[in-house]
């Protein structure tokens, strides 16, 4: 459309009136919270995957589980020198089963970020368990390292008859890794339950524990113990997710905002 110059100030007089009037001061009140709150969402949220403001481009960057990685390494370093184990009455046993990767091996670092920055009341509280769970454990990397007896109450292969080894054998040269994975984590769990930990942790050997995992673990049980003791909630619960991963979840197929995001920006 094209206007006549001497048709603007009528234009612009006509814009002012309506900026000045109350619904026109409604509409630009509005509008600027209305822009405020989304860049306040954008920069703010763009990490929660239960958010709309939901950016995938760099949140699975490694910046931080690298930092941790770094930190975890320093502590395995460290440890070669000193002995530093959990106490006689754990509160939680925590579980690696892990087995030899053809390229790089992760229950290292896995290891030394769940340890490191605990403080010595925390790690008496810990019970650190790590099953090597290769038929024959000499064939993994970090099987008798001396860093890994300084601070693991227990590395062990399997103690079980010969006729289950030569099953466990059979599977793992079938690579059927769904039975004998099965088989380990009972395992493990078996071995924790001995220790008389009430609780038990049961950890991937690719993980990195975020620093202060421990405090935050212990302080979820204490909630869940005051909840169902003091405050008489009956809660029918078995376990309580430490990592949350949305890709497992399926959290954006039930997701109201998730499946009406577009009218909701």
């Amino acid at each position: 459309m094209l206007l006549r110059p001497s048709k603007l100030p009528n234009i612009l007089t006509l814009a002012l009136h309506i900026l000045n009037s109350p619904a026109g001061r409604v509409l630009v009140i509005s509008l600027a919270c209305w822009l405020l709150a989304f860049t306040y969402g954008k920069f703010k949220f763009w990490r929660d995957p239960h958010s709309a403001f939901f950016n995938s481009d760099h949140v699975y960057d490694l910046h931080y589980s690298q930092y941790r990685e770094r930190q975890a390494n320093e502590y395995i370093e460290n440890a070669a020198k000193a002995v530093h184990k959990g106490g006689l009455n754990p509160e939680i046993c925590a579980a690696f089963v892990t087995v030899r990767r053809e390229t790089k091996q992760y229950v290292d670092a896995a290891i030394g970020s769940l340890l490191a920055d605990l403080t010595e009341e925390e790690r008496s509280k810990l019970h650190l368990y790590v099953l090597f769970a290769n038929v024959d454990p000499t064939i993994h990397p970090t099987w008798k390292q001396p860093w890994l007896e300084n601070v693991v109450d227990e590395a062990v292969g399997y103690n079980v008859s010969s006729d289950v080894l030569a099953h466990l054998k059979e599977l793992e040269e079938k690579r059927d890794f769904q039975e004998k994975g099965v088989y380990d984590y009972v395992y493990a769990l078996d071995s924790c339950y001995s220790t008389g930990a009430p609780y038990i942790a049961i950890f991937e050997d690719d993980i990195i524990a975020v620093d202060g995992w421990m405090a935050k673990t212990r302080k979820a049980l204490q909630e869940i113990d005051h909840a169902v003791h003091e405050l008489g909630k009956h809660w029918d619960w078995i376990y309580l997710r430490l990592f949350y991963s949305e890709t497992f979840m399926l959290w954006n197929n039930g997701d109201y905002w998730y499946r009406n995001m577009p009218p909701v920006i």
